[in-house]
């Protein structure tokens, strides 16, 4: 911009046409001109759909960390219930979902970080302020969602496939719509970030996540009818697993 203004304003001063009077007269106003188009590029950037995705992105990227440390207790409640999944014999299975969640959770939050350090970008959506918008608003409502499944469980949650003490069925809130309301939550979050971040990579590592997820919720099941009373009845009052009125 600034190579056009100059170009512009040097051949008008070199220009027959022109006296020295409006030479000088043009010479004064420049400067108010030139600092007139910088404010108006200012405002342009902050008012701007790259500054707009440039927001969400890290409030989503915001909205992970605020969960791993309040859901997770800054992960150190992952880090326990992996090692207690190691220790056990009956649901092995645990390791495979934990450690597969941690591994493909970490691609997608490190290529978001990556992303919005300008290291390296997301030519899926260049920046489509419409999809981030949207992946933006399932993120929230997935992370959101999660913090109230917790609290309907209260002392009856826990991230391995087991019974705790006095473990009691929970059948209202989200409860009383589908079965494994964390799980479908989680699974909205999880399509929301891949929108956020969108690479080729983040794609697969955003579904495989949701199959775990899905694959969880089945181990559940079986454990659930098995060892808890009331859930084969519970299964039959509410036949949706993870999507209302689908599945």
């Amino acid at each position: 911009m600034q190579v056009g203004w100059r170009k512009w304003t040097q051949s008008l001063l070199n220009s027959k046409q022109v006296s020295i009077y409006k030479q000088r007269k043009i010479i004064n106003v420049l400067p108010i001109i030139v600092k007139g188009v910088g404010v108006y590029n200012r405002a342009t950037f902050w008012f701007s759909e790259e500054l707009m995705v440039e927001i969400l992105r890290w409030v989503s990227l915001g909205t992970w960390v605020v969960w791993l440390v309040v859901y997770w207790g800054a992960g150190i409640g992952l880090v326990s219930n992996f090692l207690r999944a190691l220790r056990s014999s009956r649901f092995s299975y645990d390791r495979f979902f934990i450690f597969g969640l941690v591994v493909l959770s970490n691609i997608i939050l490190w290529t978001g970080y990556l992303i919005l350090r300008g290291r390296i970008g997301d030519p899926l959506a260049a920046g489509d302020s419409l999809v981030i918008s949207i992946g933006s608003a399932m993120l929230l409502v997935g992370a959101s969602g999660t913090f109230w499944c917790r609290r309907q469980m209260r002392e009856s949650w826990t991230a391995h496939t087991t019974l705790v003490e006095n473990h009691r069925l929970i059948d209202h809130g989200p409860y009383h719509v589908i079965r494994h309301p964390i799980y479908a939550f989680s699974c909205l979050m999880t399509a929301g970030t891949v929108l956020v971040f969108p690479t080729w990579w983040n794609i697969p590592a955003g579904l495989g996540m949701i199959l775990l997820y899905i694959f969880k919720s089945q181990v559940e099941e079986r454990m659930l009818v098995q060892y808890l009373p009331g859930y084969r009845e519970y299964r039959g009052r509410v036949p949706y697993r993870i999507i209302p009125r689908i599945w």
